[in-house]
């Protein structure tokens, strides 16, 4: 049980810091010209990802011990 609480613990951690640095990178990628239609599908996905990875982590108890 430990194991999956850590693993779960990981993903989201992961999940949660890598959306949301991606969240960042992409609105920088709003001062350059191109297509924004790829932004946006960009954006969503690292926003969606930073959302599961915080939900994650609010949901799954500090300890199962």
């Amino acid at each position: 049980m430990i194991i999956f609480w850590v693993m779960l613990a990981w993903i989201g951690g992961t999940a949660a810091i890598l959306g949301s640095l991606m969240t960042i990178a992409s609105l920088l990628l709003w001062t350059i010209k191109g297509n924004w239609q790829g932004r946006l599908k960009v954006l969503g996905f690292s926003i969606g990802c930073a959302i599961v990875g915080f939900l994650l982590l609010r949901l799954i108890p500090f300890s199962v011990l």
